[in-house]
């Protein structure tokens, strides 16, 4: 009689690779789904970064100088830019600077000012939140 051994071991072989190949799938999945929790909680602190820049500017009244020398970061004419590490908390200038908030295209119509807010990776990532925001301005000139 001959043994079922040879048998039996293809059988737990192919069951093996099965599972490999299930795990496999699974890993993938898992980090699928940790890159997209990331960008996630990278957008909600974008966000919460571009509305507390709009606010701050349009308590300045519109003035990227007021709102620099208040809250931080640098003003070059009508941009503003603050700068963040990888944790969102507020650094200077190139200090492990991992996202920027930027206000930029100040325009004015009458009364009112209007300007955009950019909250991106540093460098050339793509913008994780856009916000455009207007305030009033105390007099016409």
């Amino acid at each position: 009689m001959r043994s079922r051994a040879p048998l039996v071991l293809m059988e737990q072989l192919v069951m093996l690779t099965v599972f490999a190949l299930a795990a496999a799938v699974c890993v993938q999945a898992f980090v699928l789904a940790d890159r997209l929790s990331q960008t996630g909680a990278a957008r909600d602190q974008a966000v919460i970064a571009a509305e507390r820049a709009a606010e701050i500017w349009k308590s300045c009244g519109g003035d990227t100088a007021s709102a620099a020398a208040g809250y931080g970061g640098t003003a070059e004419g009508v941009r503003w830019q603050i700068f963040y590490d990888k944790n969102w908390n507020r650094v200077a200038s190139g200090d492990a600077t991992a996202y920027t908030v930027s206000l930029t295209g100040c325009a004015d119509s009458g009364l009112l000012r209007t300007a955009r807010i950019e909250a991106a990776p540093a460098g050339d990532g793509e913008a994780l939140f856009t916000l455009t925001v207007s305030c009033q301005r105390g007099t016409a000139e």
